[in-house]
């Protein structure tokens, strides 16, 4: 069985999804629902957006997508839809959310970095990336058919003939459901299973998204639609979030790239863009990116205006300098209007540099 990749969106239907990532999308146009929550018009931009996500879930699905186009349409797909769906007056329009699943066998991550696309850590909480890799291929149990193939074969024969009525019927029953979930949803985040020590933000919207398909699934249960057992959907979501949860780690993922971004930056270039600080007159170094100097037996990496730039390009500097200080990697500011740099007598000139303590950046890398 090959890997997959799953990655799952919700989207706005004011903004439209991508792969097995789990993002709302808001819906809202010149359309007309149901109580049952059916489609009964839809305007010619309506339909636009659903044309472009299934454009990009065959291209997705084929493989031929590239790292541009991978990137673009992230932020396309998840926010920019809303401007096709919301460019007219929309007095009395419906809106609601639903997620948009799809798969590959490489994860959006990939395909950016194939097309050399740093993946930004906004994007990674836009699309949940989840490895699927179980006993079975992408199932845990097999049911009554021998092989996991067998078992994919039946769902999609199954699909064709019954797509969409498990939708509608759930919808039916939602809408007629006068209960508050508020509640109900926020018991579930408020859950051990969804929740991680040292959490921020990005793991808090993840665990919203998983908790409120937990609840989507127990009460499809509930009214008699999936044939589970109560607590299944739970448990599958619990399992889906803690799955996500081992790919990135603790902690922002954004601090955690820009704190790997310098330090693969220094183990790339220390030997060959930067040189002791006491012999500057004697190497000649090409593309200079700094110095090195030791202090209490610490190779401390004097970076240049213009090497610390580039180690951190793509981030945004003064943020990332921030999150420089923050661990340690980069000394407090001593002056008054909070500069990071310090001045360096290096070939009789004052230069800027950054000092960077590689061994802290690397020990606090390591912690995530």
């Amino acid at each position: 069985m090959r890997k997959a990749a799953a990655s799952i969106l919700p989207v706005n239907h004011q903004q439209e999804n991508q792969r097995a990532e789990l993002r709302p999308v808001q819906y809202g146009a010149a359309k007309t629902i149901s109580a049952a929550g059916e489609l009964l018009q839809t305007d010619w931009k309506v339909q636009q957006c659903y044309s472009m996500m299934a454009c990009w879930y065959w291209m997705k699905s084929a493989n031929v997508i590239h790292g541009k186009w991978a990137q673009l349409s992230i932020h396309w797909v998840t926010a920019k839809a809303s401007n096709v769906l919301t460019d007219q007056a929309m007095q009395g329009a419906y809106s609601w959310k639903c997620f948009v699943l799809s798969n590959g066998e490489k994860s959006i991550p990939t395909i950016m970095s194939e097309g050399g696309i740093r993946y930004n850590a906004g994007q990674s909480v836009r699309l949940l990336d989840l490895p699927v890799e179980r006993q079975h291929g992408v199932f845990d149990s097999l049911h009554r058919f021998t092989t996991g193939a067998e078992l994919s074969d039946w769902i999609k024969q199954q699909s064709v003939i019954h797509y969409g009525l498990a939708g509608r019927l759930f919808l039916e029953k939602l809408t007629k459901d006068k209960r508050d979930f508020n509640e109900s949803l926020q018991k579930i985040k408020e859950s051990s299973l969804f929740q991680v020590s040292g959490a921020q933000g990005q793991h808090k919207r993840a665990a919203a998204r998983f908790a409120l398909i937990a609840l989507a699934g127990e009460l499809a249960t509930e009214y008699g639609i999936t044939g589970w057992s109560k607590g299944t959907a739970f448990k599958a979501a619990a399992e889906s979030f803690r799955i996500w949860c081992s790919t990135r780690g603790q902690g922002n993922d954004e601090k955690r790239q820009i704190l790997d971004q310098v330090l693969n930056f220094i183990e790339r270039h220390g030997n060959s863009r930067f040189s002791s600080l006491n012999n500057t007159a004697d190497i000649m170094v090409r593309d200079r990116a700094g110095w090195w100097t030791h202090e209490s037996d610490t190779r401390i990496y004097l970076f240049s205006a213009g090497g610390m730039n580039e180690a951190l390009k793509g981030f945004d500097l003064k943020r990332s300098l921030d999150i420089l200080v923050s661990v340690g990697a980069l000394p407090e500011p001593k002056t008054s209007n909070g500069e990071r740099s310090k001045q360096r007598k290096i070939d009789g000139k004052n230069t800027k540099v950054y000092e960077i303590n590689a061994e802290k950046l690397t020990s606090v890398t390591s912690q995530f």
